[in-house]
C-alpha cells in the first residue's frame, strides 16, 4: 500500500499488487440462519482492501494535517446516496475534536466517508 501511495497508483493497480504480493485468495463465507453461503473472489477482495486502506490513510492523513495547521475539530462527511449505509448516514455532519475522531473512518469495508476541517 505504501509503495502504491508513494507512486500515485490507482486502486486497480494497488489491488493487483495486493493479489500478487500478498497472495490474496478467494474467501468462502459460510451460511447463517439469515443468508446463504457465498464466495468473494480474490479480485473483489483485493479491490475492497485497496479502497478501504486508501480511505483509512487519507482520513488519518487529513486529521494529522488539520492538527498541524491548528484546526481543533473536524466534521464527518458521508457520500449520501442509495449506497450509503446506516452508520455513515447517521454520522454525517458529526463534529468532534481531532483526537476523538482518530480511527473512525473508514467505518466499514469500502467506506466512502472523509473529514472536513471545522474552522472556528
Amino acid at each position: 500500500l505504501k509503495e502504491g501511495f508513494r507512486k500515485g497508483s490507482g486502486i486497480q493497480k494497488i489491488a493487483k499488487d495486493i493479489r500478487e504480493i500478498v497472495k490474496i485468495g478467494d474467501l468462502a463465507i459460510p451460511a447463517t440462519d439469515t443468508r446463504k453461503a457465498y464466495l468473494i473472489d480474490a479480485k473483489t477482495r483485493s479491490i475492497a482492501i485497496a479502497r478501504t486502506e486508501t480511505i483509512r490513510a487519507a482520513a488519518e492523513g487529513a486529521l494529522i494535517r488539520y492538527k498541524k495547521d491548528g484546526v481543533k475539530k473536524a466534521e464527518w462527511v458521508a457520500s449520501l446516496d442509495e449506497r450509503s449505509c446506516a452508520i455513515c448516514a447517521a454520522n454525517n455532519g458529526m463534529i468532534d475534536t481531532i483526537e476523538n475522531l482518530r480511527g473512525l473512518i473508514p467505518a466499514h469495508v469500502s467506506c466512502r466517508c472523509t473529514w472536513a476541517p471545522v474552522v472556528e
